[in-house]
C-alpha cells in the first residue's frame, strides 16, 4: 500500500474512532504541530487542523489532493502542517488549496508544490502585513481576506509594496493590468477640527 494511501486510512480511522480532539500545543512540543506530530500520526495531526478550525472538507480535500500527487506521509504532513501555520496566521488557507489541487491538475511532482505552496505562504504573508498596516493607519478593508487576497494578487502581478501602499492611500490604481484596490479599502474622510 502507498505511504499516502496508509495515511489517508489513518485518517479515517481517526475519525471513525470517535476520539475526542486533543490540543494544540505551541509547534514541536508534543501533541503540537511540529515534528513531534508527524510521530505522533495523521489522526492526531487531522484532529489539530480541526481544532485549529479548518473544516473537515479541506482536510479530505488537502489530503486526497496530496495523494494524487502521489506524496508520502511526511509530505503530506509537511502540506497539513503549512495549512495550520496559515490558519494560525490568519491568512485563507483556501489560496492555498487551490494551489495544492493547481499543482495536482498540473501534474508537478511533491517538491514543486511544496515549493509553489510555501511561495503562495510567503506572498500571502507578506499581503496580510501590508493590509495590517493599512487598517492601523486609518483605512479598514471591507472585507479582511478578500483585502488580502487581492493584495496578494497585486503582489503576485508586480506590484511593489510601495507601490500598493501609495495607490490604496491615494485612491489610485495601481495600472498596467494589476489588480485595482480601491474597492477593497474604505477611504476615511478627514477629520473636522
Amino acid at each position: 500500500m502507498k505511504p499516502c494511501r496508509v495515511l489517508a486510512v489513518a485518517v479515517v480511522a481517526g475519525l471513525c474512532a470517535g476520539a475526542t480532539p486533543a490540543p494544540a500545543g505551541p509547534p514541536g512540543a508534543a501533541g503540537g504541530l511540529g515534528p513531534a506530530a508527524a510521530t505522533e500520526g495523521a489522526g492526531a495531526l487531522r484532529r489539530q487542523l480541526l481544532d485549529l478550525g479548518l473544516a473537515p472538507g479541506e482536510v479530505d480535500e488537502a489530503v486526497s489532493a496530496c495523494e494524487r500527487a502521489g506524496m508520502s506521509g511526511a509530505e503530506t504532513a509537511r502540506v497539513l502542517r503549512l495549512l495550520a501555520r496559515a490558519r494560525l496566521a490568519g491568512l485563507p488557507q483556501r489560496e492555498l488549496l487551490l494551489k495544492l489541487q493547481e499543482g495536482v491538475a498540473k501534474g508537478a511532482g511533491p517538491e514543486a508544490i511544496q515549493e509553489a505552496l510555501e511561495h503562495k505562504a510567503r506572498v500571502l504573508r507578506q499581503a496580510k502585513n501590508l493590509v495590517d498596516r493599512l487598517v492601523l493607519e486609518g483605512l479598514p478593508a471591507f472585507s479582511y481576506p478578500v483585502a488580502i487576497q487581492a493584495v496578494a494578487d497585486a503582489l503576485a502581478a508586480g506590484a511593489s509594496p510601495a507601490e500598493i501602499l501609495e495607490s490604496v492611500r491615494q485612491g489610485t490604481a495601481l495600472g498596467r493590468g494589476r489588480p485595482d484596490l480601491r474597492g477593497v479599502f474604505c477611504r476615511s474622510r478627514p477629520r473636522s477640527p
